[in-house]
């Protein structure tokens, strides 16, 4: 009787590994969207002094061009990173001069437009954004990015703006412009990299910065 009760037992454990190893893989239809629509960080629109851009793909440029074209914000600061400067064939071409352009031929006035060049992180993005908006006196701004690095821009701006009594509202580039799409991302290789990899910097910069 007794080695019957233990043969049950074991039973009963190795059946309860296998449905806890087996759960995840089973269920993954429910729990798999949760995890990159957590990096997805969306404010409503309302209309603000800045758009801040966080440097990096261009789709967040011309969305940034986007909103001031419908009147979301009477400035825009274009981060950059100063080490993107680059040669094709022998032309050596300037970002902060490209962004110029950029926005003066999307209907940004010159006089409307900041750039900062000094960022090559996102955490360095937020410390001179912070930087420029206590400078220029803006009350409010509008930060944009794309849609899987908001969570690491949100927590990164809170910490870094705590105790300032400035407006942040945070919108990610819209899917249309970026391609990115949160629906089934771990069927798509590049999506996948893309939430990993934030996922592993949200542990850095937890420990780095105490985000």
């Amino acid at each position: 009787m007794f080695y019957k009760n233990k043969k049950y037992s074991r039973l009963a454990v190795f059946s309860v590994v296998v449905i806890t190893l087996l759960l995840p893989f089973i269920t993954y239809g429910y729990w798999m969207p949760e995890v990159a629509e957590y990096l997805i960080v969306q404010d409503e629109l309302s209309p603000v002094d800045v758009i801040i851009v966080i440097s990096g793909d261009g789709s967040r440029y011309r969305y940034a061009a986007k909103l001031f074209n419908e009147g979301y914000a009477k400035y825009v600061l274009f981060n950059y990173n100063k080490e993107d400067m680059f040669n094709i064939v022998g032309i050596r071409f300037n970002p902060e001069e490209m962004i110029r352009d950029f926005a003066i031929s999307n209907g940004i006035p010159v006089e409307r437009v900041f750039t900062d060049g000094r960022c090559t992180s996102t955490y360095e993005d937020v410390l001179y954004a912070k930087e420029n908006i206590v400078k220029k006196q803006f009350k409010s701004a509008i930060i944009i990015s794309e849609n899987f690095h908001m969570r690491r821009v949100y927590l990164t701006f809170k910490k870094l703006f705590k105790g300032n009594n400035i407006k942040l509202i945070f919108v990610p580039v819209s899917m249309e412009m970026d391609g990115i799409n949160p629906d089934e991302w771990w069927t798509r290789e590049s999506d996948l990299i893309e939430v990993f990899n934030e996922y592993i910097k949200l542990g850095f910069y937890y420990f780095k910065y105490g985000i």
